[in-house]
């Protein structure tokens, strides 16, 4: 069984993001707000805003790299040890721990890091109103 990326916790979706930046180097960029990020999208002469584009270009590592049938703990210990020791990238290229751990850094100082715990706070919210709100109009939400 495969899971996307979108699905996975925060940290594990960090972790992946911190291997695939390490190995791509994506440029410093504005996270924006929702709101931003949707007229740069649909902005023809745009196109995506740049955080988009660095999470897609994420998510594709995250498929090349066999994460997507990976289960969070092996995840995590694909990231442990490329923290520890590097690790090979989908073209063949070796990024080496010290690139992992500069981009961690990298990802703190920007501001990322922030913005994706701020984020998966504000899912939780809508996700406990969205029960809320089921449950007062009477639709099941589990048990019986």
């Amino acid at each position: 069984m495969s899971t996307p990326l979108c699905l996975r916790s925060t940290q594990v979706r960090l972790y992946v993001a911190y291997m695939a930046d390490a190995w791509r180097s994506y440029p410093d960029t504005d996270t924006g707000n929702t709101l931003s990020r949707i007229k740069d999208s649909l902005d023809s002469n745009h196109g995506d805003h740049k955080y988009l584009d660095m999470w897609s270009s994420i998510g594709s590592f995250f498929e090349k790299m066999g994460y997507k049938e990976m289960h969070d703990s092996e995840i995590t210990d694909a990231f442990n040890a490329a923290f520890a020791i590097g690790f090979t990238a989908p073209n063949g290229t070796k990024v080496e721990a010290s690139a992992i751990k500069a981009t961690v850094k990298r990802w703190r100082n920007n501001g990322w890091f922030r913005y994706e715990q701020k984020r998966a706070s504000r899912r939780k919210i809508f996700g406990r109103v969205a029960i809320i709100g089921l449950a007062c109009v009477g639709l099941p939400i589990g048990g019986e």
